[in-house]
């Protein structure tokens, strides 16, 4: 056989590969849930729920009691560490631990409880100052109470994005920037949701007001596809819905104790469109319709390799 027979037929085998699908094996589409109690992170396939593997070991690089998880910019996952005031990163596709991205107490982190990346690529972590989980009282003279923000490829501390109290902030909880690039944050104390300038973290407007009688105790947001802004309320054990611009109320977007929903946290919108929600309380993550917002399923039910106390959840970027 010549030369060029040769390489047209390898050239045919390898297109024969491709067409059937065998060139490169397809990554693992997954649910990652923080499971607080057991200070590890779980994997879950994204599609019928079922368990994958531990991705994170329990006490994995320090992790103590794991609230919210991210993806970074360089495809690793951040997570926070709430009882080491310290924010770990691990490897995004191993689970590897990698470093403390951001040092134990750094720029004066105390217990905190969500991040997010910005448009900037820095990252950015509401900073509660509690010295316990989402209902214990907040400590007098809190000198945190604000938003922290960190070089986004070293993790050093750049400075008090929002300072300790601004705005009326009281006790930040989940945080997400928005569509227009600015930053909302979860003031727990006063059941309202804040919006800060992207550039500047002065405070832009209150789009949830104090004390409106829709939230109590809110813990985690998310946005939908359409910018409309889902809030997870502790308490009355719903997410509400609002219009993500003016604040205006919308809905109850799912109802208390709708499907056993008890004591909510993490919010994440799957690649199908609809909402899971991490149901501290029963153990477990539940799914609920993106249209009609009515209970779908367990997703992910108590028991045999469910997380104990789950907080944040996040879908892999290969989903």
């Amino acid at each position: 056989m010549s030369l060029i027979n040769c390489y047209r037929l390898v050239s045919i085998l390898l297109t024969t590969i491709a067409v059937l699908g065998f060139a490169t094996p397809k990554a693992q589409a997954s649910l990652l849930v923080a499971s607080n109690a057991t200070n590890s992170v779980l994997e879950y396939d994204e599609i019928t729920g079922a368990f994958i593997k531990t991705f994170i070991s329990s006490g994995s690089g320090g992790l103590k009691e794991p609230l919210d998880l991210t993806f970074g910019p360089d495809g690793n996952l951040y997570v926070v560490s709430r009882a080491t005031d310290s924010i770990l990163k691990y490897n995004g596709t191993t689970g590897e631990f990698i470093n403390a991205f951001v040092q134990s107490g750094s720029g004066g982190l105390k217990n905190p409880i969500d991040l997010d990346f910005g448009s900037d690529g820095n990252l950015y972590v509401s900073n509660s100052g509690l010295n316990g989980g989402f209902g214990e009282p907040a400590p007098i003279n809190n000198s945190a109470n604000n938003v922290l923000k960190y070089n986004g490829t070293t993790g050093e501390f750049i400075n008090a994005f929002v300072p300790s109290g601004g705005g009326g902030l009281k006790i930040p909880t989940g945080m997400r920037f928005g569509k227009d690039g600015n930053l909302y944050v979860n003031s727990r104390d006063t059941n309202s949701v804040l919006v800060y300038d992207k550039t500047t973290g002065n405070l832009i407007k209150t789009i949830i007001p104090s004390n409106n009688g829709e939230v109590d105790v809110p813990t985690g947001l998310t946005f939908g596809e359409d910018g409309t802004l889902y809030v997870s309320s502790l308490n009355t054990h719903s997410v509400l819905k609002n219009d993500g611009t003016m604040g205006t109320f919308l809905n109850t977007f799912v109802f208390p104790g709708s499907g056993g929903l008890i004591a909510p946290i993490g919010l994440a919108f799957g690649k199908d469109g609809n909402l899971y929600i991490s149901s501290l309380g029963s153990n477990s993550i539940l799914k609920y319709d993106k249209t009609t917002s009515n209970f779908i399923s367990v997703f992910v039910p108590s028991g045999i390799n469910a997380p104990l106390a789950p907080t944040g959840l996040v879908f892999s970027p290969t989903s």
